[in-house]
């Protein structure tokens, strides 16, 4: 399982089906004055999980949810006392058969100040492979709180949202 998360780390980097021609968003860049415009904003919390990041593996935990453009907010005590480096945090979509994700993330700090937005990942073609995947290095030695909002582009549907917390150093 971590070989498959380390892929998709390196394909969040950016990935093309042909080169000159990107096969999904690029994470965003910030603004002229530094700070990133949210794509969905932070709600009360639907859901309190918590994340401890030295399990030994990269086993996702997945929340299924009902989602809609308004948003799901999940609050998480992503929990990285132990990590050894860096408690990294990531959260992806399920996998669907087109150009663009039908699904958007973005993560708040505790406060609800804007950390990111999540971007498209995209593989293959004729059908294009895609999900929404968003990730953060978090601090080592303590719990850090953070707000991830899950919405849909259009529409409602369910989908199972992975999380992972892990010491991508070990």
């Amino acid at each position: 399982m971590r070989s498959w998360l380390l892929v998709g780390i390196v394909a969040g980097a950016g990935c093309a089906s042909d080169p000159g021609e990107p096969a999904g968003t690029d994470p965003p860049v910030p603004e002229v004055d530094g700070t990133f415009t949210p794509v969905v904003p932070a709600g009360d919390c639907a859901q309190s999980l918590s994340l401890y990041g030295m399990t030994g593996s990269a086993t996702p935990t997945r929340v299924p949810l009902s989602l809609g453009t308004t948003g799901v907010t999940l609050c998480l005590a992503l929990d990285g006392t132990d990590n050894i480096q860096v408690a990294h945090f990531a959260a992806n979509t399920p996998y669907e058969m087109a150009d663009t994700s039908s699904f958007l993330l973005t993560l708040y700090d505790a406060g609800g100040n804007l950390m990111g937005n999540g971007w498209d990942v995209a593989f293959g073609t004729s059908p294009t492979t895609v999900f929404a995947n968003l990730e953060y290095g978090m601090p080592k030695g303590q719990i850090t709180n953070v707000k991830l909002v899950v919405a849909t582009r259009a529409g409602e549907q369910a989908a199972d949202v992975s999380l992972y917390l892990f010491e991508p150093y070990e």
